[in-house]
């Protein structure tokens, strides 16, 4: 008598795991809003100055950091090779962390001793000049990071903004040099963290640098649009809750804005665990939550300086956490360059700030929320805010911006080269040639050259899962693993004939960021203890990539991988 076989399978939820966070990441991020909130967007408060002759520097600094986030969008190409090496990338964010520090000495000296108002615009165009190099290097790191470790990094970044904003206020109301001394510490204290996660999160990886482009028009209007409508509202909203509580804010609503930055960044987490699966999660729980609290500033509650400042607050870091969180989980997702993405996104936000300070019709920065008028801005911003989320790019139009029948940037100019199309929202790789019976049909419509069972010249990186043939794959990939030189990544001709392949086969399928690096360490052999070492994830991150690439590529086992990556052609 035969008792039946009975196989039980347990099959973990593909989900997103949370990955290992960079202390360095979340401190050096939360202190550049610090600065920001410090000395852009309270600093007639900060520096003792009046109102009208701040909010004149102001405009020009942030008129200069518009323009330099969106020229590193329109001349990221060019950007990129004035920071191909990591000695120049170190020298470019210390220069700018020591403008950031100069520009507070200036506005301040200008404000409280000499009122010497072309001293303070320089100022202003200097810190201008520096916040948009440093947030844009912040950019770069996020956009490496796995979706759910860029939620929770920036949630706990504004959470310590909003501390520090607070602390160096207080400070500053006892004693004003003590308060602006501290203040200029903080950019150089910001560009050491960045230096730290750059190295662990960026300057290891092997494809950072090779990313699919996009046609630029079309890509800019479906992210400036509502970028910009954005902007215009966080710009109401921020100039009225400074404007109208600014001096109690060292008082009573000091801790009513610690009190926002620990709801939004509960909010931020909450979005995060519930619904991280979607291009717009964050904005499907914290848009109506923001809604809310707009609405609560037109009530009688909301005149009380404690409620509107926890109010208008919660509202401006949620957005912000947003907008950044979406920016990092586009440029990750589908391998678009961070100078591009950050460089529209965060410029058309910084725009709408600035077009802000010159339409409103409430005065906002001169007299912050007037009695009679605190319904109409509710009102505005409410329309804004309702606009801004139904216009944001779906997952269909940022592929249909990727470019369409462009030569795979792995391939050189040969007349083999493999054609790239992603318009139709799938990867799709047609040779010049038609496709053989002996071909592979994947399920996505790829067409590939059938693996062949005989070792061919990359049988050496062939390897057992989990065994280590580091220099075997070197040797076949014509490159050092983890110690490419400068201008590789940069160029893909410069790449050895393994690495085109991976990179082809990440452009093939649309592999993200992460999936396209543990590709790589997979086609090379690496088991999952090693990839999680070196590229500083989570065992359940690793386990989740590997899940997806299988699940794209069409293949059950890390043979198969190494198979079908040897048969892309090169």
């Amino acid at each position: 008598m035969k008792l039946p076989h009975v196989t039980i399978e347990y099959r973990e939820e593909e989900t997103d795991a949370l990955g290992k966070m960079s202390l360095s990441l979340i401190i050096g991020f939360g202190l550049h809003w610090a600065w920001v909130y410090l000395v852009m967007y309270n600093g007639y408060v900060f520096f003792g100055a009046d109102k009208d002759s701040y909010a004149s520097v102001f405009a020009v600094s942030l008129c200069v950091f518009a323009l330099m986030l969106l020229g590193y969008g329109v001349f990221f190409k060019s950007v990129r090779q004035l920071l191909i090496t990591a000695k120049r990338r170190k020298v470019v964010r210390l220069v700018a962390a020591l403008c950031m520090s100069f520009s507070t000495f200036l506005m301040y000296a200008s404000f409280a001793f000499g009122d010497v108002f072309s001293v303070a615009i320089v100022g202003g165009v200097v810190s201008g000049f520096g916040s948009a190099v440093l947030l844009m290097s912040f950019g770069v790191s996020f956009s490496v990071c796995d979706v759910a470790v860029s939620s929770v990094s920036a949630a706990f970044s504004f959470l310590l903004a909003a501390l520090t904003f607070v602390l160096v206020l207080l400070l500053a109301s006892y004693s004003p040099l003590a308060g602006v001394t501290l203040c200029s510490v903080v950019p150089l204290v910001e560009v050491i963290c960045l230096s730290h996660c750059s190295s662990k999160l960026v300057d290891n990886l092997e494809f950072q640098a090779c990313t699919i482009d996009v046609r630029i028009v079309p890509f800019a209007l479906r992210l400036c649009v509502p970028c910009l409508l954005m902007g215009v509202m966080l710009g109401f909203v921020r100039a009225g809750s400074f404007s109208s509580g600014g001096d109690s804010i060292v008082g009573e609503s000091a801790f009513s804005v610690c009190l926002a930055g620990l709801f939004s960044c509960t909010m931020a987490l909450f979005a995060m665990l519930a619904q991280r699966k979607t291009l717009h999660f964050m904005f499907r729980t914290l848009v109506p939550v923001a809604a809310i609290m707009l609405l609560i500033l037109a009530t009688p509650l909301g005149k009380s300086g404690a409620m509107l400042a926890f109010a208008s607050f919660s509202v401006c870091f949620m957005l912000e956490m947003c907008m950044w969180v979406l920016l990092a989980d586009i440029s990750q997702r589908y391998r678009i360059s961070a100078f591009t993405v950050f460089g529209f996104g965060r410029g058309a936000l910084a725009l709408g700030t600035f077009v802000s300070l010159w339409t409103s019709p409430f005065e906002a920065i001169e007299k912050g929320f007037p009695t009679g008028s605190v319904e109409s801005v509710v009102l505005v911003s409410l329309v804004l805010l309702i606009l801004a989320n139904s216009l944001l790019p779906t997952a269909s139009e940022i592929r249909s911006t990727l470019c369409r029948g462009h030569r795979c940037p792995a391939f050189g100019d040969g007349a083999d080269a493999t054609l790239l199309d992603m318009g139709g929202g799938v990867g799709e790789v047609t040779a010049n040639r038609p496709c053989e019976p002996d071909e592979l049909s994947c399920a996505d419509g790829l067409s590939f050259q059938k693996p062949s069972e005989e070792k061919d010249e990359f049988s050496s990186v062939t390897v057992a899962e989990g065994s280590h043939g580091e220099e075997s794959a070197r040797e076949a990939g014509g490159v050092s693993s983890h110690k490419r030189s400068e201008a590789d990544g940069f160029s893909s001709a410069s790449m050895g004939r393994f690495k085109r392949k991976c990179l082809a086969t990440a452009d093939a399928f649309l592999l993200s960021r992460k999936e396209t690096e543990v590709l790589f360490l997979l086609a090379k052999g690496r088991n999952s203890s090693a990839i999680q070492e070196l590229l500083y994830i989570s065992a359940g991150t690793t386990n989740t990539h590997m899940r997806n690439i299988y699940r794209k590529l069409g293949v059950h086992s890390q043979q198969e991988l190494i198979r079908l990556v040897e048969s892309m052609d090169d």
